[in-house]
């Protein structure tokens, strides 16, 4: 797997792409359960957007205090 591909769970409209490759920086993790349910490691956080900040575990959405809200990068 070198991709993971997916709606964003706070705008159906907007595809989410994360790099599996560990080659790569950044780079997710991605496992599954016993009943095929995908964990991502570490969080998604869309910069742009939605601006989305979560967690996906056992095939669930957890999410982020300040998901929504801008990114406030140091410059």
């Amino acid at each position: 797997m070198k991709w993971a591909y997916f709606l964003c769970p706070a705008d159906p409209t907007e595809v989410i792409q994360l790099s599996l490759m560990t080659s790569r920086r950044p780079h997710w993790r991605l496992t599954r359960d016993w009943f095929g349910r995908p964990t991502i490691h570490p969080s998604v956080w869309q910069t742009a957007g939605s601006h989305a900040h979560f967690w996906i575990r056992g095939g669930l959405v957890e999410w982020c205090a300040d998901s929504g809200k801008p990114t406030s990068l140091p410059r």
